[in-house]
């Protein structure tokens, strides 16, 4: 009997995907609380850096399909989905953050229609017929409605992704919102992270990705994302992503 070999590739959702499971295990994991993925569907999942996707491969060559929306893809979309979702007294923040889409030849046709468009005004006409097909489209829009705002926590991320290599504190942090440690503190318990949560996941998902590009020695990259020992860097991602970067550059080789 030949034995299979499991791969498996963890994501944060960073932005709103579609993603089309194919023959893969796909696990959603929020607050440790962990579900399953059925294969062979379409889902819609929102951006929501609480959000970790673990991909499961039993064969190499079978990969899920992903559509990633910008924030604006997303404010274009609920333009043409207003006319037919909006409703004020509806309007309310759904529990859900992963919707499924219904699959049929329409949705199939939409899925690759969208991977291959070129016309940015086709591909949103077509998405947003796609988030109809969604089991819950009032659910959705709602969902994509209340996650146009940016919320505090992406406002630290983004402005710690301006320049990794500071050496970033809750001080300075505090100086660029013009707030003070405790109010900075207390915005991001409110959204369930902290700002020490938000540094570690952008050094570490830069790191990555300069590990990937293979141009950098692991001293530059430390200095790049704001570490200053290298040693300490090479502990820290060990203990992020459970290997080492030399792992994890020949893995994903």
């Amino acid at each position: 009997m030949t034995e299979t070999k499991k791969q498996q590739n963890y994501l944060k959702v960073r932005s709103h995907i579609i993603i089309a499971t194919n023959s893969c295990h796909v696990n959603i994991t929020k607050n440790k609380s962990t579900f399953s993925l059925n294969k062979g569907e379409y889902y819609f999942i929102e951006k929501d850096s609480a959000v970790t996707i673990e991909i499961i491969k039993i064969r190499a060559e079978e990969i899920p399909d992903f559509i990633e929306l910008s924030q604006q893809d997303i404010n274009d979309i609920i333009k043409i989905m207003r006319p037919f979702y909006y409703k004020l007294e509806n309007l309310t923040k759904p529990d859900e953050h992963v919707f499924i889409i219904e699959i049929d030849s329409l949705s199939k046709e939409l899925f690759k229609a969208i991977k291959k468009t070129s016309c940015s005004r086709l591909k949103l006409y077509k998405l947003a017929c796609l988030f109809s097909k969604s089991q819950k489209p009032q659910l959705l829009f709602n969902s994509l409605v209340m996650s146009a705002a940016v919320s505090f926590s992406e406002k630290v991320r983004r402005l710690i992704e301006t320049n990794t290599s500071i050496k970033w504190t809750l001080s300075l942090i505090a100086k660029e919102f013009h707030l003070s440690e405790i109010a900075i503190r207390k915005k991001l318990s409110g959204e369930n992270t902290t700002f020490y949560q938000i540094l570690l996941e952008v050094r570490m998902e830069k790191a990555a990705m300069l590990i990937l590009e293979n141009i950098h020695q692991i001293g530059s990259i430390s200095s790049m994302v704001g570490i200053s020992s290298p040693s300490h860097f090479i502990k820290t991602f060990q203990l992020y992503y459970g290997v080492t970067p030399k792992q994890f550059l020949m893995r994903h080789r």
